[in-house]
């Protein structure tokens, strides 16, 4: 069985803390999000901790691997850097053989939405109303734009120290950019769907006209229930109108809850793909290209495997009255 990483010493500082003030070690486990052998390993032994070695352990990597991923990951994902150097290994063994390289960083800007103490309440009343929901039963959706320096937010990369850092080349008046909504379920997709950068309700409805219903009519046989956020062309009359005419039944979605809506983390596998290695693009007609191909070429199990996530995110809402989840 692969070794685990050992404790680091802010690691162990927080344990001596945290077990000289009387808590659990289970606590203390939970809390470091670290396993319960680890801190009961360290606690048998603070000063011989990590001193013995394993005859019978090998390395699943040596140091020239090691020297080779460090070499190839600067601004790359672990899986690209696995796949360019045909290592077969475990993400979490690249990952390790990352650590034992001090040029090596990665730094990761993260935001998320404010909420009030009244966003907390309604997301918290929300959860508790889906405890029993079935997630295979909804449909998410959402718009996203698309620029063709590169997508909003790049805030983070492995970056080898040794060499310069990597910028996204923009152009003067922002290069231009796509809108695109997209909705997905269980089931599979909705057609993916270009729209204006400034839509109104009227232009909301033609997009659910074209894509929406015609994924309804493809699956009468199941009685879906649509997501959108509150959007204002969302929660139009003109839209609300258009859902009781069509029978569409939408969910009644809490503010600021983007950590809810698993399309969001469609929208990062999505961006990934369509800007792998720092790509960029000359014209909108090549970057919507890019878009479709990759939103129709996403793997079903992914869209299951993000739905099937519903129940934990739900979780984590009431588990955290209300606050952002790790989604």
């Amino acid at each position: 069985m692969a070794r685990g990483v050992k404790l680091s010493n802010y690691e162990k500082g927080q344990i001596d803390t945290r077990h000289g003030q009387g808590e659990s070690n289970r606590s203390i486990a939970k809390q470091i999000k670290r396993t319960l052998s680890v801190v009961n390993n360290y606690l048998k032994d603070p000063a011989g901790y990590g001193t013995k070695k394993r005859n019978n352990y090998k390395k699943k990597l040596n140091d020239r691997d090691a020297r080779q991923i460090a070499n190839t990951i600067h601004g790359k994902s672990i899986n690209d850097v696995r796949e360019e150097l045909k290592l077969d290994v475990s993400k979490s063994t690249v990952w390790r053989a990352l650590q034992t390289i001090p040029q090596i960083v990665q730094d990761k800007l993260q935001k998320q939405p404010a909420l009030k103490q009244e966003h907390k309440d309604r997301r918290l009343a929300f959860a508790r109303a889906q405890m029993a929901k079935d997630w295979t039963r909804v449909i998410f959706s959402d718009e996203k734009k698309w620029n063709l320096d590169g997508p909003d937010g790049y805030t983070h990369y492995w970056r080898d120290l040794r060499k310069d850092p990597i910028y996204f080349g923009t152009r003067n008046f922002g290069g231009g950019s796509v809108m695109c909504w997209a909705a997905f379920c269980a089931d599979g997709q909705v057609d993916l769907q270009f729209v204006s950068k400034r839509m109104r309700a009227q232009d909301y409805t033609d997009i659910l006209d074209t894509g929406l219903l015609s994924f309804l009519a493809q699956n009468p046989q199941v009685n879906y229930e649509f997501q959108q956020d509150n959007a204002s062309i969302h929660t139009a009359n003109h839209t609300e109108e258009w859902m009781t005419d069509n029978g569409v039944v939408s969910m009644d979605w809490p503010s600021r809850s983007p950590d809810l809506n698993p399309i969001e983390n469609l929208w990062g596998i999505l961006v990934r793909e369509v800007y792998k290695n720092q790509r960029q693009f000359s014209s909108v007609a090549d970057l919507k290209v890019a878009i479709w191909l990759a939103w129709n070429s996403l793997d079903p199990n992914v869209l299951q495997n993000l739905v099937s996530s519903m129940p934990n995110r739900i979780f984590q809402v009431i588990n955290r009255s209300g606050r952002i989840t790790d989604y």
